[in-house]
């Protein structure tokens, strides 16, 4: 499957979009889907799922010896990231190294999540400093137009809804995301 947002992007890069396929998720044989795909030749091969059916297609690539692979979030939510050793991909942020160390600290045997874990502990503090603002709650969020926090700076204009972050890019080492650059 392609995020919709990539494919229309896509050809404003160069990109031309030569196969996409969804699938049901309670699928297990990716062989045919794959097959179909490799018959294209193309440059990379954008993997977007969840575990368990990640972790199939991953073994599946991997048995194929297919390693052009890209993603944005998958990797790091594998539940068997050493399929994709070695292959970055985007994710979520966090600007303080010491973070992840700090959680999985506070929380042993309880797998780190990018996509998660930073921007729920600035959500988390935006509503603190919210109700300790002594303002209306309501309305210190609505004017709030940037936050610094483990994320990094997230921004919204004036008006909106939406924060807008930088995103992250990872790498899977020793069967392990870790951050390639902030």
């Amino acid at each position: 499957a392609l995020p919709i947002s990539i494919e229309k992007l896509a050809p404003n890069f160069g990109i031309k979009v030569l196969y996409k396929e969804r699938f049901d998720p309670s699928l297990r044989d990716f062989k045919t889907i794959l097959s179909k795909a490799r018959v294209f030749k193309p440059d990379v091969f954008y993997v977007v799922s969840f575990p368990p059916s990640l972790d199939i297609i991953g073994q599946e690539l991997q048995t194929l010896g297919i390693r052009n692979i890209s993603s944005s979030a998958a990797f790091g939510i594998s539940a068997k990231p050493e399929l994709f050793e070695g292959l970055w991909y985007n994710d979520g942020n966090f600007v303080d190294v010491t973070f992840r160390s700090r959680f999985e600290k506070a929380f042993p045997g309880v797998r780190f999540n990018v996509r998660s874990a930073p921007y729920g502990y600035d959500i988390f503090r935006m509503f603190v400093k919210a109700f300790e603002s002594g303002e209306d709650v309501t309305a210190y969020l609505s004017n709030l137009t940037e936050y610094d926090g483990m994320a990094g700076k997230i921004t919204k204009t004036a008006g909106s809804r939406n924060f807008h972050s930088q995103p992250g890019l990872w790498i899977i080492k020793n069967g392990k995301a870790e951050p390639l650059a902030n």
